[in-house]
């Protein structure tokens, strides 16, 4: 899926699309037409308010927790990726863990960090994806940061911040608005 300021385009579609998903396919259309033809095609990714009550094998964040760090991560959308970690679900619902990394224009693509976002703080930690057990102690040196964007803004590279600056808010916003659509902390 790209995101644009002019909305999201599903660029590609696997595992038995139908007629109205193929024709979706390419087209920048506004969130809710997406989360309709979708729905409607049998596959929603987007959970209602109560869906925690009728699923099993998720693990519910503390929500005010989870939308600011969809915030945070929208506001780091240009210069830094962010992916799933295996750690997440066994967290607990007041902690959510997550891989980051930065990308730089000219350097080698680094390899992720642990990110442990809790209502309190946020660390990158001493843990990886193939560590035998969980360790939720940072890095050495790290400092206490209240969430993601705090962190960002001391250990981001220069030309990160250049991009975040020069970031379209509706971009930003649009980012988020996926991101809370979704709930990919909670529900992957």
């Amino acid at each position: 899926m790209t995101i644009t300021e002019d909305g999201y385009s599903v660029n590609n579609f696997q595992g038995g699309s139908t007629e109205s998903i193929s024709e979706m396919v390419g087209k920048t259309l506004p969130l809710e037409v997406i989360k309709q033809i979708l729905i409607q095609s049998g596959v929603d990714i987007f959970p209602e308010e109560d869906t925690f009550c009728y699923t099993e094998g998720s693990c519910e964040k503390n929500y005010i927790m989870e939308m600011h760090l969809y915030a945070c991560m929208s506001t780091l959308a240009l210069s830094h990726n962010f992916s799933w970690s295996r750690w997440n679900l066994l967290a607990g619902s007041r902690t959510a863990v997550l891989l980051m990394r930065e990308l730089i224009e000219g350097k080698k693509m680094p390899n992720h960090s642990t990110l442990l976002v809790t209502p309190l703080k946020t660390a990158i930690i001493d843990c990886t994806e193939v560590s035998a057990s969980f360790n939720s102690l940072g890095i050495p040196g790290m400092e206490y940061y209240a969430d993601l964007y705090q962190l960002a803004k001391v250990h981001a590279h220069p030309t990160s911040w250049e991009k975040q600056h020069r970031m379209n808010p509706v971009l930003r916003d649009n980012v988020a608005t996926l991101l809370m659509a979704i709930r990919p902390l909670s529900f992957c």
